[in-house]
């Protein structure tokens, strides 16, 4: 027990440089979930987008039916409003000028294919927004005028603002509580990586350093305790250390999501969770074998956490990011936790035939942890029978 004795006052002596960084995940959970509330949207208001129709045409049914339902869906400007259209869009006087050449009318009816000559800001919404409008009401009033030839124009404008002026009622209730908790875990589990990144490479790697030291090590080879049975204490405490870990995580989840931590998804997300503290183990364990420096152990921790969780999505959602980010994080086992963490967001039954995506995930997570701990004992190895230098 002395053995374990001592692991535990090393974590108490550096518990500063522990605790920081469990304290700035705290601070990124609370805040993440607490900001998080979706907001309930109650009723929809049209926006009006500054518009001008310059019509060059005669005055007819169709050029006059076209400002009246502009002007009933935007912010129609008067044609002697817009002096220069140039100007106009530049200083956003007007977002979207429409021209009616002349001669359009009668094209139209003729079943050519006449086009308006339309100015506007590239790649602006509002554009997009104008031009759905006018296609909209000119495919009406064509479907009118090809389907009743012999009826008067009058009729197939009244027609076509009958229709286009038809609506839908949308109702738009308050959500699910349920989903909206679920989102609330996925931001909880996302920021819970950087945590368990953080924290274990941060203590572990401090923790192994400590028991390599020179002084450390000569004492203990001349121990009547075999060397075995001191790497059995040590990984002892690092099993302890990890549940600890594990165990405030699962306490502060509690806090901010209540019992949904505690259902079948809550249940699975942490099962995540502790196949990714494994990967986290294993990368404190690699990490232990080349960081030389006490003093360095910190920047390094932070650095590998900071880096791993961007690359693999922890930070910024899987579906932001392009797909060369992607293909570079999946080289990282913090891809894949937040994919697994993503996969039972969307999941609304857990059956095994529906969780193939989660389980592989979950399969790959252990795998960089078995590889993590083989390499790092490989290379402990390799510096015991003293063909690598001890930095």
């Amino acid at each position: 027990m002395k053995v374990f004795s001592t692991y535990l006052r090393i974590l108490n002596k550096h518990k500063g440089s522990i605790s920081l960084a469990m304290i700035i995940f705290v601070a990124m959970a609370v805040i993440s979930v607490k900001s998080s509330d979706i907001s309930q949207i109650t009723e929809f208001q049209e926006e009006k987008i500054a518009v001008c129709v310059i019509n060059q045409d005669e005055d007819t049914v169709l050029s006059d039916g076209l400002k009246a339902y502009m002007n009933e869906h935007t912010e129609l400007l008067r044609e002697n409003e817009v002096t220069n259209i140039e100007d106009a869009l530049f200083f956003r006087q007007v977002e979207y000028v429409v021209i009616i050449p002349k001669g359009f009318y009668k094209d139209f009816l003729l079943g050519k294919k006449p086009k308006l000559e339309s100015y506007y800001v590239e790649n602006s919404y509002s554009a997009y927004c104008v031009e759905n409008l006018i296609n909209n009401y000119l495919s009406t009033f064509k479907n009118y005028a090809l389907s009743f030839p012999d009826a008067a124009p009058e009729t197939i404008i009244e027609n076509t603002k009958r229709d286009m002026e038809t609506e839908c009622n949308v109702s738009i209730g308050k959500g699910n509580e349920t989903n909206e908790m679920n989102g609330w875990m996925v931001t909880f589990f996302s920021c819970a990586a950087y945590a368990v990144l953080g924290v274990i490479t941060m203590g572990i790697t401090t923790v192994i350093k400590s028991f390599k030291q020179i002084d450390v090590k000569r004492r203990t080879l001349c121990s009547p305790v075999s060397y075995m049975k001191i790497n059995k204490k040590v990984w002892m405490g690092h099993g302890v250390f990890g549940l600890v870990v594990f165990g405030i995580l699962v306490l502060l989840g509690t806090v901010l999501l209540g019992k949904t931590v505690f259902s079948v998804k809550g249940l699975y997300q942490l099962l995540n969770l502790f196949a990714f503290e494994l990967c986290a183990m294993g990368i404190a364990t690699l990490m232990s074998q080349f960081v030389s420096n006490s003093s360095a152990i910190a920047a390094v921790s932070n650095t590998i956490s900071i880096c791993l969780c961007f690359l693999g999505g922890c930070f910024v959602p899987l579906e932001y990011m392009s797909s060369t980010a992607k293909t570079v994080g999946s080289f990282t086992p913090a891809y894949w936790y937040s994919k697994a963490t993503e996969n039972l967001y969307e999941l609304s039954e857990f059956r095994l035939t529906l969780m193939g995506g989660y389980f592989k995930c979950l399969a790959i997570e252990v795998g960089f942890a078995i590889a993590f701990f083989s390499i790092a004992l490989l290379v402990e190895k390799q510096k015991t029978m003293g063909k690598w230098k001890e930095a």
